[in-house]
Protein backbone atom coordinates (compact mmCIF):
# COMPACT_ATOMS: atom_id res chain seq x y z
CA UNK A 1 0.00 0.00 0.00
CA UNK A 2 1.18 3.45 -1.00
CA UNK A 3 1.09 6.55 1.41
CA UNK A 4 -1.07 9.79 0.67
CA UNK A 5 1.17 12.22 2.29
CA UNK A 6 -1.53 12.65 5.09
CA UNK A 7 -0.07 10.43 7.36
CA UNK A 8 -2.76 7.52 6.16
CA UNK A 9 -2.28 4.45 4.06
CA UNK A 10 -4.17 4.39 0.84
CA UNK A 11 -7.47 1.79 0.61
CA UNK A 12 -6.33 1.45 -3.10
CA UNK A 13 -8.68 -0.91 -5.07
CA UNK A 14 -9.56 -2.39 -2.26
CA UNK A 15 -13.89 -2.49 -1.61
CA UNK A 16 -13.86 -4.20 1.67
CA UNK A 17 -12.05 -3.27 4.92
CA UNK A 18 -11.44 -5.54 7.82
CA UNK A 19 -11.15 -3.90 11.25
CA UNK A 20 -7.49 -4.41 11.28
CA UNK A 21 -7.32 -3.26 8.15
CA UNK A 22 -9.06 0.06 8.83
CA UNK A 23 -6.35 0.36 12.14
CA UNK A 24 -3.43 -0.63 9.92
CA UNK A 25 -3.98 1.60 7.28
CA UNK A 26 -5.53 4.79 9.55
CA UNK A 27 -2.02 4.46 12.08
CA UNK A 28 -3.90 3.62 14.74
CA UNK A 29 -5.75 0.52 16.79
CA UNK A 30 -8.02 -2.21 16.71
CA UNK A 31 -9.42 -0.30 19.80
CA UNK A 32 -9.98 3.21 18.29
CA UNK A 33 -11.69 2.00 15.09
CA UNK A 34 -14.18 -0.16 17.24
CA UNK A 35 -14.78 3.03 19.24
CA UNK A 36 -15.90 5.08 16.50
CA UNK A 37 -17.81 1.87 15.40
CA UNK A 38 -19.78 1.91 18.31
CA UNK A 39 -20.69 5.76 18.53
CA UNK A 40 -21.95 5.27 15.07
CA UNK A 41 -19.42 7.32 13.66
CA UNK A 42 -18.52 4.82 11.04
CA UNK A 43 -20.35 1.15 10.06
CA UNK A 44 -19.34 -2.44 9.36
CA UNK A 45 -21.58 -3.03 6.35
CA UNK A 46 -21.05 -6.42 5.67
CA UNK A 47 -19.63 -9.81 7.82
CA UNK A 48 -16.76 -11.79 6.61
CA UNK A 49 -16.14 -14.96 7.15
CA UNK A 50 -15.66 -16.04 10.95
CA UNK A 51 -18.10 -12.93 11.88
CA UNK A 52 -15.45 -10.46 10.93
CA UNK A 53 -16.71 -6.96 10.68
CA UNK A 54 -16.06 -5.77 7.43
CA UNK A 55 -15.97 -1.86 6.06
CA UNK A 56 -16.40 -0.29 2.74
CA UNK A 57 -13.33 1.72 2.03
CA UNK A 58 -15.49 4.92 2.36
CA UNK A 59 -15.51 4.21 5.73
CA UNK A 60 -11.87 4.39 6.18
CA UNK A 61 -12.32 8.05 4.24
CA UNK A 62 -14.84 8.46 7.25
CA UNK A 63 -12.24 7.08 10.01
CA UNK A 64 -9.20 9.65 8.68
CA UNK A 65 -11.67 12.96 8.74
CA UNK A 66 -12.97 11.72 12.06
CA UNK A 67 -9.14 11.14 13.74
CA UNK A 68 -8.03 14.11 12.20
CA UNK A 69 -10.93 16.00 13.56
CA UNK A 70 -10.30 14.83 16.76
CA UNK A 71 -6.44 15.69 16.83
CA UNK A 72 -7.42 19.31 16.13
CA UNK A 73 -9.69 19.11 19.37
CA UNK A 74 -13.06 18.46 18.53
CA UNK A 75 -14.78 16.14 20.84
CA UNK A 76 -16.88 13.17 19.37
CA UNK A 77 -19.86 14.54 20.75
CA UNK A 78 -19.05 17.74 18.18
CA UNK A 79 -18.47 15.47 15.84
CA UNK A 80 -21.43 13.43 15.53
CA UNK A 81 -23.51 16.73 15.39
CA UNK A 82 -21.80 18.36 12.63
CA UNK A 83 -22.50 14.76 11.32
CA UNK A 84 -26.36 14.53 12.00
CA UNK A 85 -27.06 17.68 10.63
CA UNK A 86 -28.19 16.68 7.62
CA UNK A 87 -30.88 14.49 9.28
CA UNK A 88 -32.24 17.08 11.46
CA UNK A 89 -32.47 19.35 8.74
CA UNK A 90 -35.99 19.20 6.48
CA UNK A 91 -34.77 20.76 3.44
CA UNK A 92 -31.25 21.76 1.85
CA UNK A 93 -31.15 25.02 2.69
CA UNK A 94 -31.58 24.87 6.39
CA UNK A 95 -29.10 22.16 6.25
CA UNK A 96 -26.41 23.78 4.43
CA UNK A 97 -27.35 26.96 6.50
CA UNK A 98 -26.90 25.11 9.73
CA UNK A 99 -24.09 23.19 8.55
CA UNK A 100 -21.84 26.08 7.58
CA UNK A 101 -22.58 27.79 11.15
CA UNK A 102 -21.37 24.52 12.91
CA UNK A 103 -18.10 24.73 10.58
CA UNK A 104 -17.52 28.43 10.66
CA UNK A 105 -17.61 28.15 14.27
CA UNK A 106 -15.52 25.32 14.67
CA UNK A 107 -13.22 27.30 11.97
CA UNK A 108 -13.09 30.14 14.56
CA UNK A 109 -12.16 28.17 17.22
CA UNK A 110 -9.23 26.39 15.55
CA UNK A 111 -8.15 29.54 13.95
CA UNK A 112 -7.77 30.47 17.73
CA UNK A 113 -6.00 27.52 18.63
CA UNK A 114 -3.73 27.78 15.52
CA UNK A 115 -2.70 31.31 16.99
CA UNK A 116 -1.97 30.32 20.54
CA UNK A 117 -0.09 27.10 19.24
CA UNK A 118 2.04 29.72 17.08
CA UNK A 119 2.96 32.39 19.74
CA UNK A 120 3.65 28.89 22.23
CA UNK A 121 6.14 27.78 19.33
CA UNK A 122 7.72 31.53 18.73
CA UNK A 123 7.91 31.37 22.67
CA UNK A 124 9.35 27.57 22.94
CA UNK A 125 11.80 28.32 20.32
CA UNK A 126 13.15 31.38 22.04
CA UNK A 127 13.88 29.45 24.87
CA UNK A 128 15.84 26.52 22.98
CA UNK A 129 17.84 29.46 22.14
CA UNK A 130 18.46 30.17 25.44
CA UNK A 131 18.82 26.62 26.43
CA UNK A 132 21.75 25.90 24.14
CA UNK A 133 23.70 28.84 25.50
CA UNK A 134 22.86 27.61 29.37
CA UNK A 135 24.48 23.96 28.27
CA UNK A 136 27.68 25.97 27.54
CA UNK A 137 27.69 27.72 30.68
CA UNK A 138 30.28 27.60 33.26
CA UNK A 139 28.91 29.50 36.28
CA UNK A 140 29.56 27.82 39.47
CA UNK A 141 26.67 29.25 41.46
CA UNK A 142 24.05 27.50 39.64
CA UNK A 143 20.81 28.01 39.85
CA UNK A 144 21.18 31.18 41.91
CA UNK A 145 22.92 33.00 38.63
CA UNK A 146 20.05 31.99 36.40
CA UNK A 147 17.94 35.04 37.88
CA UNK A 148 20.42 37.64 37.49
CA UNK A 149 21.80 35.95 33.92
CA UNK A 150 21.59 38.38 30.75
CA UNK A 151 20.90 35.66 28.75
CA UNK A 152 18.09 34.62 30.18
CA UNK A 153 16.64 38.09 30.80
CA UNK A 154 17.14 38.55 27.27
CA UNK A 155 16.02 35.46 25.88
CA UNK A 156 11.99 36.83 24.50
CA UNK A 157 10.90 33.49 26.61
CA UNK A 158 9.64 35.64 29.42
CA UNK A 159 6.54 33.43 30.09
CA UNK A 160 8.17 29.83 29.35
CA UNK A 161 11.35 30.85 30.84
CA UNK A 162 9.20 31.85 34.14
CA UNK A 163 7.72 28.51 34.01
CA UNK A 164 10.09 26.21 33.44
CA UNK A 165 13.58 27.50 34.53
CA UNK A 166 13.30 30.60 36.94
CA UNK A 167 10.69 28.72 39.06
Amino acid sequence: MSSTGDGYGEAGDIEWLTTGDMARLGHTTLRTVRFYEAQGLIVARDRAEGSHRKFHKTEFSKLQIIMDLRDAGLSVQEIRELIETKERCEDVVAASEELAAGVGAQLAELDRRITALHRVRRELLKLMDMLEVCRKCGVTDYPEHCGDCNVVQRCGADRATALLWKN
